[in-house]
């Protein structure tokens, strides 16, 4: 999995591990990373986004209106999983590109 770390770019994320950060020894700007300061952290960038998380809304002509449910085979939701992984992106997202791809605009 790739996050995005803003003027860092995008870095590739091997392993998550739950932690509890009032135990564990994690250092930022040189002072004590706790559970609370990771709540705080969490709140004030939900409080500047204006959201409580989750992707940013799409444009109205981007939005999707219909759900459609699909059985994959262990091959094909394995890759779908793998190239979301790669990609940094949901599955759902991932899905619908291959679909704009396949499914090209009729003129």
């Amino acid at each position: 999995m790739k996050i995005n770390l803003g003027s860092k770019g995008m870095v590739e994320i091997t392993s998550i591990e739950d932690i509890n950060l009032d135990e564990a020894d994690f250092i930022v700007d040189g002072k004590p990373f706790t559970e609370a300061a990771a709540e705080a952290l969490a709140l004030e960038i939900s409080r500047r986004h204006g959201r409580k998380g989750g992707r940013p809304p799409k444009n109205p002509t981007e939005r999707a209106s219909h759900t459609k449910a699909v059985r994959l085979t262990d091959s094909q939701a394995h890759r779908l999983q793998n190239a979301a992984a790669e990609q940094g992106l949901p599955e759902s997202e991932i899905i619908r590109q291959a679909l704009d791809q396949y499914l090209l605009p009729t003129t």
